[in-house]
C-alpha cells in the first residue's frame, strides 16, 4: 500500500510538470463558438470548473502559510457558451450549462476520481429547490450536507442548517445580493446601458466589492477592469488576456479555450492547462496531462 501511494505521488508530481499534448491540439477539428455575450446570473448549485481561481494566504503559525482558494460566488454574469464570472472574481464553466441541464431540472451527479470503481466519491443531488451533498471524508468518515432554497417569484433565500445564508432579489434590470438578514443589500448590480453593469456595494462592502463596469463592446468583454475575453478572427478560439498594469493594456494572455465535439482544452502559451472530456451523461476532467476527475449524470 506505501508503495502505491508513493507511485502515485510521482505520477501526479510529473503528470503536473508536463505540459498537454501539444499535438492533439493543433490537429484538433476545432468547433466555432457562440457570441460572446454578458448577463446578469446566478448560480447556486456550485456546479463549476475553474479557469480561474482566486486565492489567499492564510497564516497556519508564526513560519508557515497556507494557500486557499477563495469560495464560490452564487451571483456574476453569464458570459455565453457556459462561462461564467462571478463577484469573487472565479471565472469558470458551468457544469449543468455543459451537461445540458436547466435550472428547474432535478438531477443526480457522482463524481469521483474513478466512477467505476467508487474511488474518492461523492453525489450531488437536487430534488425540488433541495441540494445534498454526500461522500466520505477523511478516514472514511460518511458527511451530508445539505442547502435549502425557498423561491418565491423574485426572490430566492438560501438556508442551510434551517439558517438563512444569503438572499438574491432580481428586479427589472438589476440583482440585489444580501448576506444573512441584513436590511440593506451588500451589492447591487444594474444594468446602465445595452452590454453595461455597474456593481453597487453598500458602505460596509466597499472593501470586498469595488465599484467597477463590466461591458460587452465590439464583441470583447471587459471584466472588472481586470480581465478581457474575446473570440479570436477564427472563431474557434476564446482568449483570455489580464490588464498589464504597467501600460495599462489587455495584453497578458493568460489562457486559449479550444473545443471539437467533445473536447474543451484550456491552455496557456506553454501549453499547460485542463481538458474537458464530455460523452453524454458523463465528464473526464485532466490537470495537463493527468486525469484527476470524473463526472456522471446519473438521471
Amino acid at each position: 500500500m506505501r508503495k502505491l501511494m508513493i507511485y502515485m505521488i510521482i505520477i501526479l508530481i510529473t503528470g503536473c510538470a508536463v505540459p498537454m499534448n501539444k499535438t492533439e491540439i493543433r490537429e484538433l477539428q476545432p468547433h466555432p463558438w457562440d457570441n460572446l455575450q454578458i448577463n446578469i446570473g446566478q448560480e447556486t448549485n456550485n456546479l463549476r470548473f475553474d479557469i480561474i481561481r482566486q486565492s489567499y494566504e492564510e497564516e497556519v503559525d508564526d513560519s508557515t502559510t497556507e494557500t486557499k482558494t477563495v469560495d464560490y460566488h452564487p451571483v456574476g454574469f453569464d458570459l455565453g457558451n457556459g462561462l461564467f464570472y462571478d463577484l469573487n472574481k472565479n471565472l469558470s464553466f458551468r457544469l449543468d450549462r455543459l451537461l445540458s441541464i436547466n435550472d428547474t431540472d432535478n438531477f443526480i451527479i457522482k463524481e469521483g476520481i474513478n466512477i467505476a470503481q467508487k474511488r474518492g466519491l461523492t453525489e450531488k443531488s437536487k430534488i425540488g429547490n433541495n441540494i445534498c451533498t454526500k461522500g466520505k471524508g477523511f478516514f472514511g468518515v460518511k458527511y451530508k450536507s445539505c442547502i435549502d432554497r425557498k423561491i418565491n417569484d423574485n426572490l430566492i433565500e438560501v438556508f442551510q442548517n434551517k439558517r438563512l445564508c444569503y438572499k438574491i432579489a432580481t428586479s427589472g434590470n438589476e440583482i440585489a445580493y444580501t448576506i444573512r438578514k441584513r436590511r440593506r443589500p451588500d451589492c447591487v448590480i444594474k444594468k446602465t446601458g445595452e452590454n453595461d453593469y455597474y456593481i453597487y456595494p453598500s458602505r460596509r462592502s466597499k472593501k470586498r466589492y469595488k465599484e467597477k463596469e463590466f461591458i460587452l463592446k465590439d464583441g470583447e468583454i471587459m471584466l472588472n477592469d481586470q480581465y478581457l475575453i474575446k473570440k479570436e478572427p477564427s472563431q474557434n478560439t476564446i482568449a483570455i488576456y489580464r490588464k498589464n498594469w504597467m501600460n495599462k493594456k489587455y495584453s497578458i494572455l493568460l489562457y486559449r479555450i479550444k473545443q471539437d465535439k467533445n473536447k474543451i482544452f484550456i491552455y496557456d502559451t506553454r501549453f499547460f492547462g485542463a481538458k474537458i472530456e464530455k460523452y453524454g451523461n458523463r465528464m473526464s476532467f485532466y490537470r495537463n496531462n493527468v486525469k484527476w476527475k470524473e463526472l456522471e449524470r446519473i438521471n
